[in-house]
Order: structure tokens, then sequence, then C-alpha cells
């Protein structure tokens, strides 16, 4: 058996668990998709592709890559990750803390880029210790609204990359509070969005904050550390992403916030099922 059948194979497997996965989580939505076959909005294809990703993070192994799938669907049946993206209003000082962008002319799985700037924010030490549970709601709403712009049918548009930017980063010390949600954030996204990054770039890092890329490492799986990368210069990601990145990065396509992609000033729209999922648990909230 070739590698690929037996990847095949092993999806195949997995995809036989899925009733007693969704039967225990008692949801069935991942990335805004349907993982029920018996749903309305069902797509195999689909579903296999998800399955996938959760295989390859875990190495093959169908036990390991069934506990995460399942702990994944309690969490965002708990969390309502897609509420956070499309529903909930976030401090309006979180929006200069990360930027999305598309360039549908990119390379292969780099059109879609989550910027995360954490020398905008003013006051870590408030935001994270008073503010912690906010900011990861908002964090995550970021990460579900690149996931919307992913197709996960098409190979060149299903990753995205992530770059975390520490310009500006003037903490004398590490504040255990900033520590522990920091730990917090890296754990959620590890846990619950395998292979979603083709790469991590981490760029202008001060050597006071060095140990947020150790810790990013050491939760992440042998095939995630792969991805990362250290830059010491923000100016050399253009070496790495083009010339079509923004002006700060070394790119010739203007600054960052002119190349921003907005949700609500777009004409982009989420998948049908995360459309019914919102609207399901707004209703429910209003019970």
């Amino acid at each position: 058996m070739s590698a690929v059948e037996s990847e095949s194979a092993n999806v195949t497997a997995f995809l036989k668990k899925l009733p007693a996965l969704i039967e225990e989580a008692e949801y069935d939505e991942l990335f805004g998709y349907q993982l029920d076959s018996k749903g309305d909005f069902y797509d195999e294809n689909i579903a296999r592709i998800l399955l996938a990703k959760y295989l390859k993070a875990n190495n093959g192994s169908l036990s390991e890559a069934e506990t995460q799938l399942l702990n994944t669907l309690k969490w965002r049946a708990e969390f309502k990750p897609l509420l956070a993206a499309f529903s909930e209003t976030h401090p309006t000082k979180f929006s200069e803390l990360g930027v999305l962008t598309v360039d549908n002319a990119a390379a292969a799985d780099e059109k879609i880029i989550t910027w995360n700037l954490y020398g905008k924010m003013d006051d870590v030490k408030e935001i994270f210790s008073k503010e912690g549970d906010k900011f990861l709601r908002w964090r995550v709403g970021l990460m579900e609204q690149a996931i919307q712009l992913l197709k996960f049918d098409d190979p060149d548009n299903d990753y995205m990359v992530q770059v975390h930017d520490y310009k500006g980063v003037s903490m004398l010390r590490i504040d255990p509070d900033i520590r522990k949600v920091t730990k917090a954030i890296i754990h959620t996204f590890s846990s619950h969005y395998p292979e979603i990054m083709s790469r991590k770039f981490f760029v202008n890092v001060p050597s006071i904050m060095s140990w947020c890329y150790s810790v990013a490492k050491t939760f992440a799986s042998p095939e995630s550390r792969k991805k990362f990368m250290m830059i010491s210069n923000g100016a050399g990601l253009a070496s790495e992403l083009g010339k079509t990145i923004p002006s700060e990065y070394g790119g010739k396509a203007g600054n960052l916030l002119s190349k921003q992609f907005v949700f609500n000033d777009s004409k982009s729209q989420v998948s049908p099922y995360a459309a019914y999922i919102i609207q399901q648990q707004i209703s429910n909230e209003l019970d």
C-alpha cells in the first residue's frame, strides 16, 4: 500500500469514528463545516480534508487524532468561536492589535495572513491581567474570520500564514499574568487549530520576549514546529513572503493598514453551515 493509499485508508477509518465523537461532544461543526453525514450541510470531501489535518498533526495516530478532535468539538460547543468572529462586539482598542490581509496573487498557502501586533499594546499588563478572557475571544474571532477565507478543497489556499510582530514591545519585566494569558492563548490555538498554518513567523522579537517563541514551540506538534521561523528584523520578512506584503515588512504593497481586510466591508460570506450555527447560537442565547 502506497503512502497516499495508507493516508486515505486512515482518513476513512477516522470518518467512521465521527458519529460516536459527535454524539459524545453533542456538536458537529468544525471551522464552519458540518461533520455529521446525516446533516443538510455535510460535504464528505471537506470532512475528509479536515480529518486529514488532525491526523497529520498527530503523526497519523488515529487514537490521538480522535482525542484532539473530540476536545476541539467540545471546546467549540462551549466557547462558540463563530460568535466571537461574527457576532460579538470587542473592545475597540483590540482592533489595533491584529490585522487580517488577503492577497490572492500571493504564493500557495500564503494568501491569507493574520498579523499580531504586540507592540501596539499601550498597557499589556492591563489587557492581560484584567481583560485576558476578552482578548482571547477577540483573537480567536480574528482566527475564525481568516479561516472562513480559506478554501479547504483548494490546495493553493487551504493554509494561512501567521505573523507575530513584537516591534515596540517595551516591557522591562515579564509579569506572571502576562505569562499565564499568553500560555492560554498558545494552548488554545495549538490544541484546536491543527494544520491551519503553512508558516508562522516571529519578527522583531526583543530578547526579553524570546520566551514566547519557546513556549509556542513547546505546545506545538513536531510537524508544526518545522513551520516556525524567527526573524530579528521585520523588513526581512519579504525575503520569505515576497514583495507583495506590506512595506513595514520589506514589501512594496503600501502599509499594513492599507491592506487590512474587514469582513463587514467586503462581499465575502461565511460558509452556509457557519451562518446556520451563528444564527442558532444567537437564538439560543436570546431564549
